[in-house]
């Protein structure tokens, strides 16, 4: 095992130990339950807005890339790689919103 595999190790079983503490003084008294508590709070991806269209006869996907935080006004450029294995195709701006309602950006 390399010095990185026994630290990455060592993490985990840290990471368990921490978890299983927590679960504990939280009053959980199973491990399930624990983590349906978590997962309602944990803060989900943010998932971009992809839009497909058609540009030159060619099927095309673009995201919004907003200008500012305010989220009001922005671009639809060439999704990237990245954008398209996170992004989503939203109806409407409100579908977009419930989706991302608490995401990390």
């Amino acid at each position: 095992m390399t010095l990185l595999e026994d630290a990455i190790a060592t993490a985990e079983s840290a990471m368990n130990a921490g978890a299983e503490e927590l679960r504990a003084e939280a009053g959980f008294t199973t491990k399930s339950e624990f983590e349906r508590a978590v997962e309602q709070v944990r803060p989900r991806e943010y998932q971009p807005w992809l839009k497909k269209v058609i540009e030159d006869g060619k099927e095309v996907v673009r995201v919004v890339r907003w200008d500012s935080s305010a989220k009001m006004t922005g671009s639809w450029p060439l999704a990237t790689a990245d954008e398209l294995s996170r992004g989503q195709y939203f109806d409407n701006r409100e579908a977009y919103d419930h989706a991302n309602a608490g995401a990390a950006t």
